[in-house]
């Protein structure tokens, strides 16, 4: 008695089925790969969309500046109040000249943006600005600060 073996055709299914499996989960493979993305960076991607307002002169800031020295010359704020008001200050006054978000930046990012008086400014500020109890001369600090927002080009 002869026994045989008949090995049947491992794709006996439609070729075209075969291709258009193939094709919709190469599609599905790329719309999760895409929300993936999508979700881990959107985030980022929301910081860095912000709404153009309107450009302030430098004489805007310089007011500004003169107010935060009229306030400390009043006894009315703080140094590190004074240093924290001139940090925004001149955060947001090179924003409205350079389009870059310097406000969320940290000292080592600022350094990093070839703008010396800026990081000069900033790392001045630092120490009176985070410590409660600081012996900082703030009037030399706001007078700098004006020559940083009169120099800027």
């Amino acid at each position: 008695m002869e026994v045989g073996i008949n090995l049947e055709n491992p794709f006996l299914y439609n070729e075209k089925i075969i291709k258009y499996l193939l094709l919709i989960l190469v599609i599905l493979t790329i719309i999760i790969a895409f929300i993936f993305f999508y979700k881990k960076y959107y985030k980022q991607i929301k910081k860095l969309i912000v709404k153009k307002g309107k450009k302030h002169n430098q004489d805007y800031y310089l007011q500004k500046l003169l107010g935060i020295k009229r306030k400390y010359a009043n006894g009315k704020i703080s140094n590190r109040k004074v240093c924290i008001l001139i940090s925004s200050l001149v955060r947001h006054f090179v924003y409205d000249k350079t389009d870059v978000l310097v406000q969320n930046y940290s000292l080592e990012e600022i350094k990093k943006l070839n703008m010396p008086d800026l990081a000069n400014l900033i790392e001045k500020i630092y120490n009176p600005e985070f410590s409660k109890y600081s012996n900082d001369d703030i009037l030399y600090l706001i007078k700098e600060t004006e020559e940083v927002i009169r120099q800027w080009k």
